[in-house]
């Protein structure tokens, strides 16, 4: 079944294994627990009670994974079987599928479909390609498979011109070899002829006759030696490349096992027990080892043409390292990626991770959350943004299509990376910066569309009734939702029993959206009967959720305004282009004119010789005919001039923030590119347009002047105004 990326509508047929019991709303027994509620919900509980059921919305999201495709071929891509099995007549073999890859882990898709039994069976499923389960051991086999495919031309074009020089190296050694006395022996000379030679020649007067007086001179001993040591770098490498990974992965050790995609995808994965440190150690001995490939290819090369002079490039090949390799000789180095969780590197030394992100070593860093989402994720991605020379990602199984164009863009980065991958919809908004897509900010930073709208994926629920009727319900994966599943929150919540729910308590996305903060907020939890719980979420909880509701708007702003600016710099240039063009057209028009007199036999007018041609004004854009004027009986009125009284919006400059929305949804309305306009300006007042002007983050709204009668429109509000038209 295909999922919509923004929202997700379940219906009551897949969600009739959840139950809402009965209420009895407001009863003396709720009283009774409302003082204990409330104190739970200022100081939270024991930490150490039985664990919570699953929240119904991730119990919902689970039984949607479906496994993910990983095409063939020298472009591979990433695709996931919901999108592969769109119509719901193919549910249950999606289901199958999904079976099997949990059991098996990875396994060839021919073998998936002869398994299954649908070898045979007419759907738009490829043939080849692997299967992979929906969990945290695709990431690195999935990023893995891109970045051999991405880095394969690169190592291909120094694999071959590692093997020219080879050659050039082999034949001086060879020619100064045929220099040496040894080389003039009738053994030397018959080695030559073959078997075959050996009964047409005589090899000892061949030798006697090659001898000469003078011997050639021999290469220079120092000479010699440097390309010795560069022929055996370049041996070394060609010897080990065949067998040497195009990526190594560095795991915890017990993850180790686990990973036998790795090994198939063209990497090698080994452990790693020591964090940042340990990756940066391995990563230095990686670069040490090409930084000396690198170097014997400059000298083969120098050596070859004969322009190595050792007064010139001996010092400066000895201080050469992995920063002078050109961006081409970068792309072949075997990337370094480890993987690592939030709450490791969380508790990492800060420096260390800094130091990573800023050092430009091809070393990328997957935090993999497989349902133990930390709160330092948020943190973590603010900090790589702000070094502005990592590559930074955001993104999750749920939004394959995102996901697939931020591992691609990691694997063609030679910078340091980081991508925050989760398995369930991360409560963590999906993005990408990539300071190699431009040169401003605008350029660099993408936040996913759909999270400029909402901070979280919501997912619309249904439930039976115990006593009849259908409840529904709108929830989302929220820090809340996701702190729930781990041990470690236990103490921010507690299952209220139905007895005790009353009309104060509020769902926590509800509660999240009220501008004060009424009632007791709770998430719904389902147990493994399907019947619905309410879990009451402390303060501290709360908390949680609205800083990261406050990261979010500050993403959403920095895209927002990002992209504002870069519109409204090209509508500038646009704007500057059209009337460069006009003022060019208007000239060469008037040119044409004065020529025009010119060449003409009449006289010229005296006007034309007294004065100059008034220049011609430049055509408006999409200006209209003008109607030819009509015989008048009587003098015409003077027209007023109308002032700029009535409101506008900047359509172009709308960044989709909702913010207008949330003062007047009748006022502005969103058109088909899903930019504000204003439908009619008596449905509002005008504090209504300079509040939305006021909070507008693109500065595009303009109140114009106020409308006769309009109570709202102050001495100090129409000032306010001014600003904005």
């Amino acid at each position: 079944m295909r999922i919509p990326v923004n929202e997700m509508t379940l219906t009551a047929q897949e969600t009739a294994r959840f139950t809402l019991p009965a209420e009895s709303p407001d009863s003396p027994e709720a009283g009774r627990w409302r003082d204990k509620l409330l104190t739970f919900h200022l100081a939270g509980g024991d930490p150490h009670a039985s664990p919570l059921p699953q929240p119904a919305v991730v119990k919902q999201l689970n039984d949607l994974k479906f496994p993910i495709h990983l095409s063939a071929g020298e472009s591979p891509a990433i695709s996931s079987l919901a999108d592969l099995l769109p119509s719901p007549a193919m549910d249950a073999l999606a289901c199958s599928f999904r079976d099997l890859a949990a059991r098996t882990g990875s396994i060839p898709m021919a073998a998936a479909r002869e398994q299954i039994g649908a070898a045979d069976v007419p759907s738009p499923l490829p043939s080849e390609g692997v299967l992979l389960p929906a969990d945290a051991s695709a990431f690195p086999v999935l990023h893995g498979a891109l970045l051999a495919a991405a880095r394969r031309p690169a190592r291909l074009r120094l694999a071959a011109e590692v093997t020219r020089l080879r050659s050039r190296l082999r034949d001086l050694l060879a020619v100064d070899d045929s220099h040496t006395p040894r080389a003039k022996s009738p053994e030397a000379v018959a080695s030559t002829f073959g078997a075959e030679g050996r009964l047409l020649f005589d090899a000892a007067s061949l030798s006697a006759a090659l001898r000469k007086p003078i011997a050639p001179p021999r290469m220079e001993p120092a000479r010699r030696r440097r390309i010795e040591e560069a022929l055996a770098a370049l041996e070394l490498y060609l010897r080990d490349a065949g067998d040497g990974p195009a990526f190594w992965v560095l795991l915890p050790e017990q993850e180790i096992s686990a990973q036998p995609g790795i090994a198939a995808a063209g990497g090698r994965a080994i452990p790693n027990g020591d964090g940042v440190p340990g990756v940066l150690r391995f990563s230095d001995r990686i670069l040490q080892q090409m930084a000396a490939l690198f170097r014997a290819i400059r000298t083969a090369r120098l050596e070859s043409e004969g322009a190595f002079h050792p007064e010139t490039h001996e010092e400066r090949l000895q201080r050469f390292d992995w920063r002078g390799a050109t961006a081409d000789e970068l792309a072949a180095v075997p990337v370094v990626v480890a993987c690592e969780s939030a709450a490791s590197l969380a508790a990492t030394r800060l420096d260390d991770l800094a130091r990573l992100l800023r050092s430009g070593r091809p070393v990328q860093i997957l935090v993999i959350d497989d349902g133990d989402w930390d709160p330092a994720s948020p943190g973590l991605a603010s900090l790589a943004i702000a070094h502005q020379d990592a590559l930074v990602a955001c993104s999750s199984l749920t939004e394959i299509a995102h996901l697939n164009a931020c591992l691609a863009a990691m694997a063609a980065a030679t910078r340091p990376a980081l991508a925050l991958l989760s398995v369930h919809p991360s409560p963590l908004p999906p993005f990408l910066y990539h300071p190699d897509s431009g040169t401003s900010f605008s350029a660099h930073f993408r936040l996913l569309h759909e999270s400029a709208e909402a901070p979280w994926k919501s997912v619309t629920l249904s439930a039976a009734r115990e006593g009849g009727g259908l409840f529904e319900w709108k929830d989302a994966v929220t820090p809340a939702h996701a702190a729930a599943m781990l041990p470690q929150y236990r103490g921010h919540f507690q299952v209220i029993p139905p007895r005790a729910w009353d009309s104060s308590q509020v769902e926590l996305t509800a509660f999240l959206e009220q501008p004060a903060s009424d009632g007791l907020p709770y998430i719904w939890l389902a147990g493994s009967d399907g019947l619905l719980q309410r879990a009451l979420v402390t303060v501290a909880m709360v908390e949680l959720c609205r800083r990261h509701l406050q990261s979010w708007k500050t993403l959403r702003d920095m895209a927002g305004e990002a992209s504002a600016a870069q519109l409204r710099e090209e509508l500038e240039a646009s704007s500057a282009a059209a009337a460069r063009q006009a003022r060019q057209e208007g000239a060469r028009e008037a040119i044409q004119r004065l020529v025009a007199a010119l060449m003409s036999r009449e006289s010229l007018p005296a006007s034309l010789l007294a004065t100059p041609l008034p220049p011609r004004p430049a055509p408006r854009p999409q200006a209209q005919p003008q109607p030819q004027p009509q015989a008048q009986t009587q003098p015409a009125k003077p027209q007023e001039p109308s002032p700029a009284a009535d409101p506008y919006i900047d359509s172009y400059l709308c960044t989709s923030c909702n913010d207008c929305m949330k003062v007047n949804a009748r006022l502005f309305l969103y058109d088909g590119n899903k930019q504000a306009y204003i439908s009619d300006p008596k449905l509002g007042a005008f504090a209504d347009l300079v509040k939305a002007a006021e909070g507008c983050p693109a500065k595009c709204i303009h109140p114009g002047a106020p409308r006769p009668g309009d109570t709202t429109a102050t001495p100090q509000l129409i000032a306010k105004a001014a600003k904005f038209n």
